[in-house]
């Protein structure tokens, strides 16, 4: 439990996230009028440890068949619906030799959009979950809940739809942000900076998966990654669960790049770092030029919420084996 504390600690800015600001001597969250700062740690434990999440008594698959559901299907995604329960539970689930864990509210276990009973792999996810739905206040509102966006995702797009994810990791490869580069004379301060800073993260996915360099891009065509990369990522990919593919798709989405969204996993980067780099382009031309309030801040908050959303996820699950 101590590492879901440590990890969802520095996250908690993803419930209810109203607004995002960043400066170099200051980051602080808006949550619903109160603001708490990262660079103060026991506000941010504070905050944590006010909520009230239960751990009840283990569960068999029997005993679960028998439990009442809470089903969510309904919820409205604006925002609109009211809360509808009073406690949030968190109880491990034994599976064969395996323990699982379900989130149960006013002790009815959640059930997914497509009716499936919401079956979890960790209980540090399971308690970061259960720390969504406790955070409510009187109406639920889904999007400052994206831990339990990615786990309905596993669980009920995932199975469906596998092959299509990978095809999409592929494609974030083969048009990968960190392999695009424009090397014409008016944009060399840009294309130096992503020398610099994009090569080590090549190098290091070589490295680490065992094959060729990969492709870079200066032209308006864009050339596919090696076939040799493209076999071995998608054997990877299509081996891997539900749930990392889950949440490796949802933060190669946030990054554009596949290669950024695996060196978070494999903790070469941090979210904020990841983010830094797969927007470098536009930083830079926000240097040269202006930003534009109301656009580029908001991006870049979306991207930020988006990317910690998948780095949280990941690190509260097992970890998935390369072959």
């Amino acid at each position: 439990m101590n590492h879901a504390l440590n990890v969802f600690s520095k996250h908690i800015s993803l419930q209810r996230s109203l607004y995002y600001s960043s400066t170099k001597t200051n980051r602080s969250y808006l949550l619903n009028n109160n603001i708490l700062h990262l660079n103060n740690k026991s506000k941010w434990n504070h905050s944590i440890k006010r909520y009230s999440v239960l751990i009840d008594s283990p569960l068999t698959e029997e005993s679960l068949d028998k439990m009442k559901d809470a089903r969510i299907g309904a919820i409205k995604t604006d925002g609109g619906s009211n809360r509808f329960y009073q406690s949030v539970s968190i109880r491990p689930l034994i599976v064969g030799k395996e323990e699982k864990w379900v989130v149960a509210l006013d002790e009815r276990i959640i059930k997914t959009p497509k009716e499936k009973k919401l079956i979890l792999p960790s209980k540090d996810l399971a308690w970061a979950i259960a720390v969504e739905w406790e955070s409510q206040l009187s109406r639920i509102r889904p999007s400052s809940m994206p831990l339990m966006t990615l786990a309905t995702t596993a669980l009920d797009i995932v199975p469906e739809k596998k092959q299509m994810l990978v095809d999409s990791l592929l494609n974030h490869l083969n048009t990968d942000v960190i392999c695009v580069r424009d090397p014409s004379p008016e944009s060399h301060l840009i294309f130096k900076k992503q020398k610099e800073l994009h090569d080590p993260i090549i190098k290091w996915f070589s490295e680490t998966f065992q094959v060729p360099p990969l492709n870079i891009n200066t032209g308006f065509l864009v050339n596919d990654q090696p076939q040799e990369i493209q076999s071995k990522m998608n054997y990877n990919f299509i081996n891997f669960d539900d749930f990392t593919l889950a949440g490796l798709d949802g933060l190669t989405v946030s990054l554009r790049s596949t290669t950024l969204a695996l060196a978070v996993w494999f903790g070469k980067l941090s979210s904020e770092e990841a983010v830094r780099l797969s927007m470098l382009e536009e930083d830079s031309q926000i240097d040269e030029h202006i930003m534009l309030p109301g656009y580029h801040d908001v991006n870049e908050n979306v991207t930020q919420i988006g990317a910690a959303s998948g780095s949280v996820f990941l690190s509260l699950i097992p970890k998935a084996k390369i072959l």
